[in-house]
């Protein structure tokens, strides 16, 4: 499926990656929650060139149609993605988390198969591309390999992590316990079926079960791959 209608009483949750026209393109995502999963209604990309106004006018309309008045988006140009969307009746909150903490609150939902995607092969290969690493100080960060995007992806993953209870959408997400975080790097693998050989390690005892709950979800009855 390309693209999901939205269907009135939902609750709509955005994100976009704003671009200023000349290098990265300019993208906006939708997501709501159905049941446990986080579903991914809508995603719009628009390459460069173009005139950054226009395009946050068409996003702008874009969002009115599935009800949504507000957008999450990076720190991108300063107060510039505030004015303009308020201009179209948005209003644009630049995101509390950074890229990374999107992308790894993201990881357990793919891997825990609590996400809908869209038909989108740029969607995929750009979540294919992510790579995961691990500072000196133990701190992990997650972004695009050298001369690659994430433009699509950073936009998705912040829709659905914001949407989900397992990622923002009810309170901050906790750090997972040491014995049911992927210990690999499911990001770099390449294709769908390279994130199964991580799902068992998200399996643990008492402590990873307490983190599901806390999180919003109910925690697996066996194993996840």
């Amino acid at each position: 499926m390309r693209e999901r209608a939205p269907v009135p009483g939902v609750r709509y949750t955005a994100f976009c990656d704003p671009s200023g026209g000349s290098v990265d393109a300019f993208t906006l995502a939708i997501a709501h929650m159905e049941g446990e999963q986080a579903v991914l209604d809508c995603l719009r990309a628009r390459t460069p060139p173009f005139s950054p106004d226009a395009v946050v006018k068409e996003f702008c309309d874009t969002l009115r149609t599935y009800g949504v008045r507000k957008v999450r988006g990076d720190r991108y140009g300063g107060l510039w993605p505030r004015e303009r969307f308020q201009t179209h009746g948005v209003e644009y909150e630049p995101s509390v988390r950074n890229r990374s903490e999107i992308y790894l609150a993201t990881l357990p939902l793919i891997l825990s198969e609590r996400v809908r995607l869209l038909d989108d092969a740029k969607l995929r290969a750009q979540l294919a591309g992510l790579e995961r690493k691990t500072g000196r100080e133990g701190k992990e960060t997650v972004d695009h390999g050298v001369g690659q995007h994430d433009d699509l992806a950073n936009s998705a993953a912040g829709a659905l992590a914001f949407a989900s209870p397992g990622g923002f959408g009810r309170r901050p997400t906790v750090d997972a316990p040491i014995d049911c975080t992927p210990t690999g790097n499911p990001w770099a693998m390449g294709g769908d079926s390279a994130l199964a050989p991580d799902r068992e390690r998200l399996n643990g005892g008492e402590d990873a079960e307490s983190w599901w709950r806390l999180n919003g979800w109910t925690p697996p009855s066996g194993p996840l791959g």
